[in-house]
């Protein structure tokens, strides 16, 4: 009966564990895109000369870091798969079940004698848990972040590999893979420099005898200085020395967020989180310092305690090392998601080293009780990854398609980079060899056909309408356009569409997949991701434009306005306006300011946010062709609109952070018209506010 209940209990545990796996590999595929994010742009860059450039390209700083293992595996990606990045992602569940077999691997050395097999078992499925925690999404569902498995992962093999050659019989071949992973390390990332000093201490430690000592601190010495070798230093990031100076408590602060993050993210909701997973970082350092003097005490059996050890004090120098640099953006930067995976894997080690203190002061049920609550308070966070996130991967594939066309939308590719000038050099080539997501059905050589005239064939009709349209401030040739396309025989979405002119010749392309609620009620569910964006040459409108949708095919035609104000900056000065308080017609909800709350002496400022940004309303002015008045929003710029009488269709006001001057000067506009602004968004970030002179 005992036999049969542990087994329950096993059964248990493990198909928890599996559950945590399951849940981590299902939202790999709900936040699955082909669109590289943040630092993978640079990636498509090194791509598209690694066939040009001979192998210095390969040992190139990113940053401040060697990341050749991780440009191996985006090789790889881009050689073997077409750049879609699933073979990346991929990967990095490997490497975080990698971690699994080796933190396994440390647990039987240092608790087989001291805990029986279902005991053994239970806490390896913990770890299991551990290792694919949804609290390190970022780096589960980046392309770009193998090197941070990598960074932890390698040198924690290598100080196995390390221990396990101090009593095998084939003590010379795990030598050699320490060596050979230690060397390794240094194409990881920037902390990967130190794993080889650190298996040098561990080998006297170990007492691994003279010669291989002297090996270690050989190889030690050359890999430090290979890496330094032509190192040149990165701006941007605080100075260690520095930091430490003049704010000694902030730096212990980031570092105890750091290792206390997991908790954070379990915590889930309310200020305290912060807290906790500051007593949580300091309960991880004082645990730490006190399983070393336990370890240094027993001198005679510290094998793998001195390797898992060795381990954390990698993972906390990474800490502390990141908090010189990083401490200038706020001690919470400590608690972004891609910083919990070296986190994760620090408690791992150290619920490893406590095994012996659990094997004495609880019994085996108790054991398991601590793993039942632990899996509690980790499913939660979890459960997260069900989350959809379509509107987003939905916002990054327009990014790359502005990108595609060579569009400078800083508002659109601010989603995916942050600078625009930067990213389009980093695309340049990619763009003309299709690497990556440029190489992808939808957006593959869409640049090329601007310009071309279709084929005339009799196609079915969609159903659908131009919904809005929005200038870019950077870039006059082009417009935004938004709407929504159907086919109702095929009951589908097509996958994109071909914007042309009355003569047939295109002059745009916009994507579907972006979410319209309310077609559920007006034709079906069906139809809720027939939302399109997209771009269209700006010459072309005011005047109807047919979109022709791809897979199924199909077209309708709408009308679709031009931009009838410029947008261009100046001085926040009256002089530079000329619309006043006599033009204003109906505040109806604009009686706020701007975020900034912004007084000028002879301007009004009026906005929609009065208490915050979920505030919503409008604003009506009698305006005169040739009128000019200043304009600002909020960041999240997607329900700002203005509507003109006589324009049928609602024009998208621009994202505009600071204040920015529209002239309404175009010749379309009747002599005398209405405008009225709308702030529709409820969301962070959706507010706008004009300033007008206040007489």
């Amino acid at each position: 009966m005992r036999s049969i209940k542990q087994s329950h209990i096993a059964i248990a545990i493990s198909s928890t564990a599996f559950l945590f796996v399951g849940l981590a590999v299902i939202g790999a595929f709900k936040h699955y895109s082909p669109v590289p994010y943040w630092d993978m742009w640079s990636t498509l860059d090194f791509l598209a000369k690694v066939n040009t450039h001979g192998w210095q390209i390969w040992w190139e700083q990113h940053n401040e870091h060697r990341i050749v293992l991780a440009r191996i595996l985006f090789w790889m990606d881009e050689a073997w798969f077409g750049g879609s990045s699933k073979f990346l992602i991929l990967m990095n569940y490997v490497l975080a079940g990698a971690s699994c077999i080796v933190f396994y691997g440390f647990l039987r050395a240092h608790s087989q004698k001291l805990l029986d097999q279902h005991t053994l078992y239970i806490l390896g499925w913990l770890i299991v848990a551990l290792m694919f925690s949804w609290v390190q999404s970022e780096n589960l569902t980046w392309a770009f972040q193998s090197q941070f498995f990598l960074a932890q992962l390698v040198p924690l093999t290598s100080f196995f590999c390390l221990y396990q050659s101090s009593g095998s019989h084939k003590s010379n071949y795990w030598f050699g893979a320490a060596c050979l992973l230690g060397l390794t390390s240094v194409g990881t990332m920037a902390n990967g420099v130190v794993t080889m000093p650190l298996m040098f201490v561990l080998s006297l430690i170990l007492r691994l005898g003279r010669t291989r000592c002297t090996w270690l601190f050989i190889l030690a010495i050359g890999s430090t200085a290979l890496f330094f070798y032509g190192y040149r230093s990165v701006g941007g990031h605080g100075s260690l020395t520095q930091t430490l100076l003049d704010d000694p408590v902030g730096m212990l602060r980031y570092v105890c967020l750091y290792v206390g993050g997991p908790f954070y993210w379990f915590i889930g909701k309310g200020q305290t989180r912060i807290l906790v997973a500051e007593i949580a970082g300091l309960f991880f350092i004082f645990g730490s310092l006190l399983l070393t003097v336990s370890c240094i005490r027993r001198r005679n059996s510290i094998g793998s305690s001195a390797a898992l050890l060795t381990y954390i004090l990698y993972v906390g120098g990474g800490a502390f090392g990141t908090a010189g640099g990083r401490l200038m953006f706020g001690p919470e930067q400590a608690l972004s998601s891609r910083y919990m995976t070296p986190a994760l894997m620090a408690w791992a080690a150290l619920l490893i080293l406590a095994t012996p203190f659990l094997a004495k002061a609880a019994p085996r049920r108790k054991i398991v009780s601590l793993v039942v609550f632990i899996f509690a308070i980790m499913l939660p966070s979890q459960l997260k990854a069900l989350r959809s996130d379509e509107e987003t991967l939905f916002q990054r594939q327009l990014a790359a398609l502005a990108l595609e066309l060579r569009i400078h939308d800083d508002e659109q590719i601010s989603r995916v980079f942050p600078s625009t000038e930067a990213v389009m050099a980093f695309t340049s080539a990619a763009v003309e060899q299709n690497l990556s997501v440029f190489g992808t059905p939808t957006i593959r050589d869409v640049n090329t056909i601007i310009g071309s005239t279709l084929s005339e064939n009799t196609l079915a009709a969609c159903d659908g309408h131009i919904e809005s349209v929005a200038p870019i401030p950077d870039d006059s040739r082009y417009v935004r356009m938004e709407g929504w396309i159907y086919e109702a025989q095929m009951r589908s979405v097509p996958t994109s569409a071909y914007i042309a002119n009355a003569a047939g010749v295109i002059v745009g392309y916009a994507l579907t997949g972006e979410e319209r609620p309310e077609l559920r009620s007006i034709i079906g569910s069906q139809a809720v991701r027939g939302g399109f964006k997209g771009y269209v040459l700006s010459e072309e409108m005011d005047g109807n434009l047919t979109l022709i949708g791809n897979q199924p095919q199909c077209s309708f035609t709408d009308f679709a306005p031009g931009i009838p104000f410029s947008v261009s900056t100046a001085k926040m000065d009256p002089a530079n306006i000329n619309v006043g308080i006599a033009s204003l017609q109906k505040p109806n909800g604009w009686a706020g300011t701007d975020y900034a709350q912004t007084q000028i002496s002879g301007l009004r400022i009026l906005g929609s946010r009065i208490s915050g940004d979920e505030d919503v309303g409008s604003i009506t002015l009698r305006l005169g062709r040739g009128a000019s008045l200043f304009y600002r929003s909020g960041p999240t710029q997607d329900r700002q609109f203005l509507r003109i009488d006589g324009i049928t269709t609602p024009i998208q006001l621009p994202q505009s952070q600071e204040w920015v001057l529209l002239s309404f000067s175009s010749s379309r506009l009747p002599e005398t018209f209405t405008a009225t602004f709308t702030d529709s968004g409820t969301a962070w970030g959706e507010w706008s506010a004009i300033a007008i002179r206040n007489h």
